[in-house]
């Protein structure tokens, strides 16, 4: 599949308009045909755990698909989209300091 180059190259330069272009369609936001899957370049999640110690399990989980992409070829989280696939968007919205906060 060309796509998946092209994906890869744009992970590799590290393009997220790139990025975007490839996967989805604009109007209304949709994933682009025959991308309603994940693979070793692609993950997709609904939206970020909640800050603070209460979440820290999520946390651990987003971490291990994260370490997931660290290997030669990359790979991205794409927040927003439901496990079926749907764009939802999201309203996630976190900075570093308050993921890792212990005094909740």
């Amino acid at each position: 599949m060309a796509i998946l180059h092209d994906y890869a190259i744009a992970i590799r330069k590290r393009d997220v308009g790139a990025i975007v272009d490839l996967m989805f369609d604009r109007h209304p936001p949709s994933l682009r045909f025959g991308l309603q899957t994940e693979n070793e370049l692609w993950d997709f999640k609904a939206g970020c755990p909640a800050p603070g110690k209460l979440h820290q399990t999520a946390w651990s989980e987003l971490a291990i698909d994260v370490l997931a992409f660290h290997n030669p070829n990359g790979g991205v989280l794409i927040l927003g989209i439901a496990d079926d696939y749907s764009f939802r968007g999201t309203s996630s919205q976190t900075e570093p300091a308050p993921i890792f906060e212990t005094n909740d």
